[in-house]
């Protein structure tokens, strides 16, 4: 281990911290555990893609497992905060109910990847074989990779920006976040890097992430709404729409002043 440079030391024992979250899972499906374990995949993810892009201009590839078991315990992680947001605001319909079914499902297929799988560590040889080429490159590199990031969300921002847009927007500033924790777990983050509007860019990919909750959340009761199902909640599941798209609108509203705000920072800092 004491090879490997700074980024596949940090991708090494982040991998591991994985498998142990996998074991824990495994043993006890907590919400804690299955959101820890997804947050850890997205941020390892983010690491891979600006080594891969840094070395090599082409993103790292994760191992097959890790992707298998991030996919299946996002649909039980979606279906739990579905259901945790929809008790309170529609739990005298028959729509909680038909959600538990739907989480019970998705938690019987999470098990049964979480068997089939098996262990992901970082000593696996075609693992370890990998981390070990990984190269250390310099510091302008880096600089080049989050000064690219944010000519990107420029470019995306001065277009119309419909909901898969500000998805976008949201993954971008979600990997320039969690790459910056990388550079400052292993002590690069300096120079422009370090000068990086943070707490600006966080900011804004929280407002993003509770508004993509908001369509996702529509989206998903439209749906259910049409079902034979909860025929006799029809009136109620209307009334809610109605409400959520006026909060969705507002939303809307309030994103965009940010958005603008973040973006004249971007043209600062990489002028």
């Amino acid at each position: 281990m004491g090879s490997l440079n700074p980024s596949a030391a940090a991708a090494s024992s982040a991998i591991n911290e994985l498998d142990e979250l996998r074991i824990s899972i495994l043993l006890d499906p907590t919400e804690e555990a299955i959101h820890a374990f997804r947050v850890g995949f997205k941020k390892l993810r983010a690491l891979y893609r600006m080594e891969g892009m840094v070395q090599h201009q082409q993103q790292f590839k994760m191992h097959r497992n890790l992707k298998i078991l991030y996919s299946a315990a996002g649909a039980v992680r979606d279906a739990q905060l579905l259901l945790a947001f929809i008790k309170p605001e529609l739990g005298n319909t028959k729509l909680p109910s038909l959600l538990e079914e739907q989480l019970e499902t998705h938690q019987d297929a999470l098990l049964i990847r979480l068997q089939e799988t098996g262990a992901v560590r970082a000593d696996d040889a075609p693992i370890a074989s990998k981390l070990a080429n990984w190269k250390q490159s310099s510091h302008n590199k880096y600089e080049a990779f989050f000064n690219n990031k944010l000519r990107e969300y420029i470019h995306l921002s001065e277009h119309t920006l419909y909901d898969d847009a500000l998805h976008e927007l949201r993954k971008l500033l979600k990997d320039i976040l969690y790459n910056h924790q990388w550079l400052l777990k292993t002590k690069r983050a300096v120079g422009k890097i370090a000068a990086l509007p943070i707490k600006e860019i966080d900011e804004l990919q929280k407002l993003l992430g509770d508004y993509q909750d908001m369509v996702v959340r529509a989206s998903v009761i439209r749906q259910l709404a049409l079902m034979p199902a909860l025929r006799e909640d029809a009136e109620v599941l209307e009334a809610w729409l109605t409400g959520a798209f006026r909060k969705q609108q507002k939303m809307r509203m309030d994103l965009e002043l940010p958005i603008r705000s973040l973006q004249h920072l971007f043209h600062l800092h990489t002028s």
